[in-house]
Parts: C-alpha cells; structure tokens; sequence
C-alpha cells in the first residue's frame, strides 16, 4: 500500500527550512563532491520510500551514466546499465526538459504510453512504487547533461510533486553553483591514472582530455617534458607544444580524436622536423571505463567519454633520408613528402589525411604534386619508387 498523505507531511511542513536546510548542504557539495550524496539522502528523508537517482548522459553514449542512486538495489542498478538504461523512454525528453525548472514524469511521456514499453513492464512496474517522479534539470553543456529524478508510487503524485517543486525550484540556483564549483573541486579521472596501458609502451605516451589536460604520462613521456621538447606542461596540468604551431597541431589532432564516435577508427598525426631529428606525433581515441565512474558523484558529469592518448614516436634516419632524396632529387615540399611518405602507413587518402591533420582536399594536391614531380600516376607507383630509394640507401 502506498503512504498516505500524513506520511509525506514533510514536504509541506515548513518548505522554507527545508529549503534553507538543503540549500547549506548543496554549498557544502561545492567544496565536496562527496556532500552531494548527503544532499539527496536529506532530500530523501522528506519524501519516505522515495528513490532518487542523479544522472549524466552523453549524447554519443547509449547508457545514462548513474552518478547516485539510493535506495536502487544493486541488480536493479546493473541490469539498468547492462540494458535497460539504452532504452530508456525518458531520454529523448531530456533534452526537451527546461533548465533548472522541477517537472513532472509524464510530461513529455502520457502513462499509457510509458506502460507499453518494456522498461517500464520488465523494469520499472517490478521495482514497486517507483513509476512517478519528478526531476529537473541541471546541466546541458558540449552534447553532456546532468539530471536527477525522485521516484515514488504514483497514486502519490497529487500530493507530492507540486510541494517537491517548489523546494527543488527554489534550490536550483544552488545545485546548478555547486556543479559548477565540482568542476574545480573534482578530479574525475582518478580511477584512470596509472593505466597500465600507458607503462606496458616504449614510446613516450601522454594520456589528456580535449583540452589537452594532461591525465597521466609514462616514464618516457617524463623523460621528454624534462627535456621540454617538444612539450611541456602548463597552467592546469596544460600539454602545451614549445612552439605555437606544435601547440596548434597538437590541439588539432586531439580535438579530432576526442571528437570521435565510439567504434570509429583511424588516428590523426604531424610531424615534427629538426636538423638532428624527425618527430611523429600521433593521437588516438581512448573510452574510459564507464563502470569505473558509476556512483562517482558529480565526477562522471565532467569525465569525458573519449580521451586522446598522444604517443611520440622519433623517426627513423632512413625515413629522413628518403624525404631529403625527395626533396633533392624531385623538388618535392615538406608538405608533399608527408603524403607521400605516409603512404606507407596504408589506408585511403581520407584516412592518410585524417592521421595527418590535413583537409582531405588539401592531402589530395599534395599528392597529386608528388605525383607529376616523380612522374609517377598513382599511389602504387610513387610507393614503389620510396621503397626503392629505401633498398637503395640500405645497400649503401
């Protein structure tokens, strides 16, 4: 049976100490991510029997991410994440939903169409006395949101959501601050650090979001920002390139990276030229572990979905000779041995310009230059003709 309307009284029994009481809380989870669940357990207390979950949802992303949940047993929460969460009705309306303003379950959703579905029939209806809510809204940033929902049993929704939103309204200002704040206060990508990916590579590695915040580096990642060259670290843990157009290609290919689908392929890359030698930097997309940042708090709002791992890999000495015999020889740019030289990697032309941070467009004169200068006609030919060189710098 559900509670009766005496049950809730808390709710409507003086609304603005309860405000009040909730606001100083949400203050405290400005400084401490960690007070948000004690934020919500108070909120909880005023509404007995409730469950409440905090969410975040990446458009790129199937599954909304739990930040809390209580009073959810954990198999409800894992089936949830393994499943049911993908098809959840509720999605699409999340982003229709109003800023900071409490609204009611069924607004974008009408019961009877809810209770066709099989989130609510193989899900939802079995949990018991959780089918109505009423959430809001907190954040909506770069594809990202954050909301929360308190459940409860439905034949209560009269007499609870109008008093619930008039507490959660009044409160917004203050959640939506102390999100904010955990943005400073938080370091989402703990349980990230020390990957071990990272220390099982030769190569220097360097592991940052997409704005190159530095999230872990390897030993020999270390080993090259002691030397400064071609990197270094900045203000807030910054990658910065030591040179302006290092610095601007490094955010290129990050930023490509970062921007990337889950399940998508391909690399983007530049490469970096000395007199002594040649550097190749490449970034890679990387998934975080979701599971790892379930019940985080706010720090899985701020993790982002895809991270970059930027590799630098020094080139060999045969690579700089053949471009130097590219260059001597057919009069060929830095620009245009790029792609050429490239070819060997494999691949289209699409994706050859994308591990370059070219325009395809761009990639394509290029080639098309190496081509008419070499008097080769295609890329089989010009490939050829840099194997060649090879074999013959190798023979001395």
């Amino acid at each position: 049976m559900p509670s009766t309307r005496a049950d809730t009284w808390r709710v409507h029994k003086e609304p603005q100490s309860v405000i009040d009481e909730l606001g100083e809380l949400a203050a405290a989870a400005a400084l401490d991510p960690e007070h948000w669940e004690v934020l919500f357990r108070r909120l909880q207390e005023f509404v007995p029997g409730s469950r409440i979950i905090f969410q975040a949802h990446d458009e790129t992303m199937l599954t909304p991410l739990p930040m809390l949940a209580l009073n959810w047993d954990d198999s409800i929460i894992d089936a949830y994440m393994k499943h049911y969460g993908a098809i959840n009705p509720w999605i699409p309306s999340w982003q229709k939903i109003p800023m900071a303003k409490a609204v009611p379950s069924n607004l974008f959703i009408e019961d009877r169409l809810l209770s066709r579905t099989e989130f609510y029939n193989d899900w939802l209806k079995p949990i018991g006395q959780a089918e109505f809510a009423t959430g809001m809204k907190l954040a909506q940033e770069r594809g990202r949101l954050a909301q929360f929902a308190v459940h409860y049993d439905p034949r209560l929704a009269d007499a609870l959501h109008e008093p619930l939103s008039v507490i959660l309204n009044a409160l917004a200002p203050r959640l939506r601050r102390a999100l904010d704040c955990n943005r400073v206060t938080t370091r989402p990508l703990a349980s990230i650090k020390g990957s071990p990916l990272l220390e099982t590579m030769i190569d220097p590695a360097f592991l940052v979001n997409a704005e190159c915040k530095l999230i872990d580096a390897n030993r020999a990642a270390r080993g090259l920002l002691e030397t400064r060259h071609p990197f270094r670290t900045g203000a807030h843990d910054a990658l910065i390139g030591v040179e302006p157009n290092i610095n601007t290609q490094l955010h290129g290919i990050v930023g490509r990276a970062c921007s990337r689908m889950i399940g998508s392929s391909g690399t983007s890359e530049f490469v970096i030229s000395r007199t002594d030698r040649r550097l190749a930097i490449q970034a890679l997309p990387i998934a975080p572990n979701l599971n790892s940042l379930v019940f985080r708090g706010a720090a899985a709002f701020y993790s982002p979905t895809t991270l970059a791992l930027v590799v630098v890999r020094e080139l060999t000495s045969e690579a700089g000779d053949i471009g130097a015999v590219l260059q001597s020889r057919f009069r060929l740019t830095a620009s245009e041995i790029r792609v050429a030289l490239a070819l060997s990697g494999g691949g289209t032309m699409v994706e050859i310009a994308d591990r370059l941070g070219l325009q395809y467009g761009t990639a394509r004169t290029h080639l098309k230059a190496a081509f008419a200068k070499t008097k080769t006609h295609n890329q089989r030919e010009l490939l050829t003709l840099i194997v060649e060189l090879g074999k013959w710098h190798a023979n001395g």
